[in-house]
């Protein structure tokens, strides 16, 4: 066999193992998908999951969270308003400068749809499988919560200063419960007094939206309808 034979023999072997290597990658991916649900499993479908969507690097700095904090969930099976399904899983991504929360998305395919840093997951709707990403925002030199619904496309459906109540389907959840960062951390308070009854926001399913009354400037709670993409009242 010629140089040039050898030559082009070891690279249709490479460009063959290659293609076999994204062909097994992308086979496994419903496995892992479905290995999310078992909490002993999970890690390792985590981890199987980042690298069949070609992610090696985050592979080895996103490692799954399976510890619960406050309201949010470390895994959950999620919901759209269409009925498409997601699959949502709390993780820690380390990094030189610190380890941050973060919290992917996979369509059911286990396609990697999003990545939302400094948030956690929350289920609205049991029933329905309604989900959202909830975090804390310095906006302006106060905390102020921002709620995005899950779906094909990541958007703001809620942002809120003050004090307030988000019905779950585990029952209300104080604001505070999934608060990421400390009010007085960069800001020394939130803007809005504390109230003995604060709001109350709930998701309307049927008119895919979040209902609560919008309060205002003085008031201990202040819809922010700016940033309010599913807000109605």
């Amino acid at each position: 066999m010629s140089g040039r034979s050898i030559v082009i023999a070891l690279v249709s072997l490479c460009l063959a193992a290659a293609a076999g290597s994204v062909w097994y990658r992308r086979q496994s991916q419903p496995r892992y998908v479905q290995d999310l649900a078992d909490e002993a499993l999970r890690p390792q479908a985590f981890a199987g999951l980042l690298r069949a969507n070609g992610l090696w690097g985050l592979a080895q700095e996103a490692v799954h969270d399976p510890a619960r904090h406050g309201a949010s969930s470390p895994y959950l099976r999620a919901r759209d308003a269409s009925g498409r399904v997601w699959h949502v899983v709390q993780a820690s991504v380390a990094s030189k400068e610190a380890v941050r929360a973060a919290s992917f998305v996979f369509d059911d395919s286990g396609k990697l749809a999003h990545v939302a840093e400094k948030s956690r997951a929350i289920l609205l709707d049991g029933g329905g499988g309604i989900a959202a990403l909830v975090r804390t925002l310095n906006d302006g030199g106060a905390a102020v919560h921002s709620v995005e619904t899950i779906g094909l496309e990541l958007r703001e459906a809620l942002r809120v200063r003050g004090s307030f109540r988000l019905e779950t389907s585990a029952g209300f959840v104080e604001a505070g419960a999934w608060e990421l960062v400390s009010p007085d951390s960069a800001t020394g308070t939130v803007d809005a007094a504390e109230s003995a009854d604060p709001a109350v926001f709930r998701y309307d399913k049927a008119a895919a939206c979040f209902r609560g009354p919008a309060g205002g400037p003085g008031a201990a709670w202040w819809v922010d309808q700016e940033h309010s993409g599913s807000y109605c009242r």
